[in-house]
């Protein structure tokens, strides 16, 4: 059964407290002695207590106190507080680990939030306008990191296929480029790129509407089901001219739509030529 772990705080209880001085002081004490014994050195504690009114040492002689203190004085102030540590400084390296456990608990955190985010968004249960613009950028950039080891897993996959128990071939010198200015606009092109392709997908572009007409393009003959092609006309003018029209009757002597030459007859037939 493994012991339950103790709550480092201040006892309330003075029973208990003074119960519990007396237990880790002799524990104390004993863990001295016999690190002073397994590894011959010296060592030495003094633990004073408002219960007792002189303080308990060990060495238990007074010489043998005496003897390590001047030793420990001899020692240069430098080496004296280079492991030295107080309550003070104690509980400062406490919080500051706890610090960077929050800190990197925030981290994974964060990352499953967006990885969340994402997700609910390919599934349209998330529409990107109701996010703002700092959460654009972390999904942005988020998305960005995962297309980039994505594509070096995808790299490391084609090294080791090349060098697997199954391949025949073998692999040649890896050859690595300079990067230089070239590659960094290239890589900045294609992260771009992808947060195009992601704000895509995410919001598609609605169905083209009609494309606006003008009155004289109506007019004119250039809308419809059926558009006819421009046809010099002899009824214009005596002469000739362009006729434009959506039937086979025509206004004036060109109903029939044609091209006509000197004689009167027709390139060809009296229906115009319209395009579907």
């Amino acid at each position: 059964m493994t012991r339950k772990k103790v709550k480092l705080a201040y006892i309330a209880n003075d029973s208990a407290r003074k119960a519990t001085f007396k237990k880790r002081k002799k524990g104390l004490m004993k863990k001295v002695s016999e690190l002073s014994t397994l590894c011959d050195i010296q060592a030495c504690a003094i633990v004073y207590s408002p219960y007792d009114s002189h303080p308990e040492t060990w060495p238990p002689t007074a010489a043998g106190v005496h003897s390590v203190l001047s030793r420990f004085k001899k020692v240069p102030q430098m080496e004296q507080c280079k492991k030295m540590v107080d309550q003070e400084k104690f509980l400062g390296e406490r919080i500051k680990k706890a610090a960077e456990q929050l800190r990197k608990q925030e981290r994974e955190n964060r990352d499953k939030e967006v990885a969340q985010a994402v997700s609910q968004c390919l599934e349209g249960k998330m529409a990107l306008h109701s996010l703002t613009l700092t959460d654009l950028d972390v999904i942005s950039r988020y998305i960005d990191g995962q297309l980039k080891d994505v594509d070096r897993h995808i790299a490391d996959l084609g090294r080791g296929g090349l060098t697997g128990p199954d391949s025949s071939q073998a692999v040649g010198p890896e050859v690595v480029g300079n990067s230089g200015p070239k590659e960094e606009y290239a890589e900045s092109i294609e992260s771009m790129q992808r947060q195009q392709w992601f704000m895509e997908m995410m919001n598609p572009a609605p169905p083209p509407g009609p494309i606006p007409v003008t009155a004289a393009e109506r007019q004119m003959g250039f809308v419809g089901e059926g558009l006819m092609m421009m046809a010099p006309s002899a009824a214009v003018g005596g002469g000739g001219g362009v006729h434009f029209g959506e039937s086979s009757s025509g206004s004036g002597g060109g109903g029939n739509g044609g091209y006509n030459n000197s004689n009167g007859n027709s390139f060809w037939g009296g229906n115009p030529f319209l395009m579907d």
